[in-house]
């Protein structure tokens, strides 16, 4: 279906059993829309107050549509602020053909991954620092990083770090299984997927309290968990499980790819499929 202008309009579309907006500017968009097109729900994959004038990205989470979340921090932003007690956690699945568990060593030289973002609230200046202390601990640690940015000039990166600037998808996985401890520093994440795409891999993930990864971390047991733009404690379990023996690490590892084992894309578009579903025949379409 071509895209004929912004904003879309009822015209350009077919109609339809249901209309998903995807974005807190196409809620807006399909809010008028009449009844040929269907039941109204909107995907939401974080509370998007960063992406607009923050008045009118709140309205969006107002309109009655359906909601489905991606996260329970999500469903319970929903409920709390927008007072909205029904939203639907679909969370985001595992390409499991893609990103597998292989039983594995460590590292013959500590390793430690994290994604490159660009913008503030994915923590790269705190995530460096905490680098900086695990190196006075560790100095021969290497770090690898990938993004689809290059590096900000001011974004200082630590020593012994290799930057992947926009890998290919089957790099990525192998990038997953050459660490030993994976790196999540976002001060507020929908979702985090490389975190639960490295936990797949089997790589212990070390991150911030920050929404999405709460889901699939379990603090001890698969990684560790630790208050938002903390860079000593950051460092502090980045040591942990850098130092572990090899048993432990093996156990932790394994412990990464279990615990993620539910979040499966096929799942998810079955919980999707079934809810459209309820929600039609609950309305009488």
């Amino acid at each position: 279906i071509p895209v004929r202008r912004r904003p879309i309009i009822e015209a350009d579309v077919p109609d339809a059993d249901v209309t998903i907006a995807t974005w807190w500017e196409t809620a807006h968009w399909i809010k008028g829309w009449s009844l040929d097109k269907g039941l109204k729900a909107y995907f939401i994959r974080h509370h998007e107050l960063h992406g607009g004038d923050i008045e009118s990205v709140r309205q969006t989470y107002l309109l009655p549509f359906k909601k489905l979340v991606i996260a329970t921090w999500l469903k319970r932003v929903m409920a709390e602020e927008y007072a909205d007690d029904n939203a639907a956690l679909i969370p985001n699945g595992v390409d499991w053909n893609q990103f597998n568990f292989q039983s594995r060593s460590k590292q013959s030289l500590p390793t430690l991954g994290m994604l490159y973002g660009v913008v503030e609230w994915k923590g790269a200046e705190t995530a460096f620092e905490a680098i900086r202390i695990v190196q006075q601990a560790i100095p021969e640690l290497k770090v690898v990083c990938f993004g689809s940015h290059r590096l900000k000039p001011e974004h200082r990166p630590p020593a012994n770090f290799e930057y992947y600037f926009r890998p290919t998808q089957d790099l990525i996985p192998k990038l997953y299984k050459q660490t030993d401890c994976w790196l999540l520093p976002s001060t507020l994440e929908g979702f985090g997927m490389p975190g639960i795409e490295a936990a797949a891999c089997g790589c212990p993930v070390v991150s911030t309290l920050c929404g999405g990864p709460e889901d699939y971390i379990k603090d001890g047991h698969n990684g560790f968990l630790v208050n938002v733009g903390d860079a000593q404690a950051m460092a502090e379990q980045i040591i942990k499980v850098l130092t572990m023996d090899e048993q432990s690490w093996r156990d932790m590892s394994r412990n990464a790819a279990a615990f993620v084992k539910s979040f499966d894309w096929d799942k998810s578009a079955e919980t999707l499929e079934n809810i459209l579903l309820y929600e039609a025949n609950k309305s009488g379409d």
